[in-house]
């Protein structure tokens, strides 16, 4: 089911979306049917979409949080100090777990100018800031509905 969200962050971005099964995204992009996909560094070389795109805009402006989850029940039952030793071991692994990741798309992108030849954009963020805010402003509802001291941190 395509979202509305990621289908209206394409128009403000000044594209068409086509949602598509991620599986028929090589196929559309070999053929010609669409002439471009919004995917991560890693879906770009795994995919084999880096022997079709001459280009690739690093935009940034997506994320997959990492959400770690443990019952009510679980967490009662340990103490204040092992509650605390396990919020600190997860907070260390999810630092490096983002240093990780970010040192593989960087190694995914040089691979991918260096042996494929694509052109890497790296467009003014503040623009995508703009648009982001004017999606938000588009409905009036989002400022009752949204938590706003979390909206206001994301868009320092």
């Amino acid at each position: 089911m395509p979202s509305s969200t990621s289908m209206d962050m394409i128009e403000l971005m000044g594209g068409s979306p086509v949602p598509m099964a991620s599986g028929e995204t090589y196929s559309s992009l070999q053929q010609g049917i669409v002439d471009g996909a919004e995917n991560t560094e890693l879906a770009l070389t795994v995919d084999g979409h880096q022997d079709l795109v001459k280009s690739y805009t690093y935009t940034e402006h997506q994320y997959s949080p990492d959400i770690y989850i443990i019952s009510t029940k679980t967490w009662n039952k340990m103490t204040p100090e092992q509650q605390e030793l396990l919020t600190q071991v997860i907070r260390e692994a999810v630092e490096q777990n983002n240093q990780d990741v970010m040192a593989e798309e960087a190694k995914i992108l040089d691979e991918c100018v260096e042996k494929y030849g694509i052109n890497l954009q790296e467009p003014d963020k503040d623009a995508f800031k703009e648009y982001a805010f004017k999606y938000y402003l588009s409905n009036p509802d989002n400022e009752k509905n949204w938590n706003m001291d979390i909206f206001n941190e994301i868009t320092k």
